[in-house]
C-alpha cells in the first residue's frame, strides 16, 4: 500500500512549496518510509536548514552592529 508514502511526500512537498524545510524534515523524520534517496535528501535538507539558521543570526548581528 503505497497510499501512506504518497501522503507524507505530498506533506513533504507542500511543505517546501511555502518554504518551510523544517516542516518537510520533521515530516519525513516521523515517517517510517526507509528509503535510501529520501534519508540522503534529509541529511542535505538538514545542513541547508543548520545553514539557514547561521546566516539569520549572522544577519540579526549584523543589523545589531548597524543600530
Amino acid at each position: 500500500n503505497l497510499e501512506p508514502m504518497k501522503k507524507t511526500l505530498l506533506l513533504v512537498k507542500e511543505s517546501l512549496l511555502i518554504n518551510n524545510i523544517n516542516q518537510a524534515i520533521k515530516v519525513l523524520e516521523e515517517s517510517d518510509i526507509d528509503d535510501i534517496n529520501l534519508n540522503s535528501w534529509l541529511v542535505e535538507a538538514k545542513n541547508l536548514a543548520e545553514a539557514n539558521s547561521n546566516f539569520y543570526k549572522f544577519k540579526i548581528k549584523i543589523l545589531n552592529l548597524m543600530e
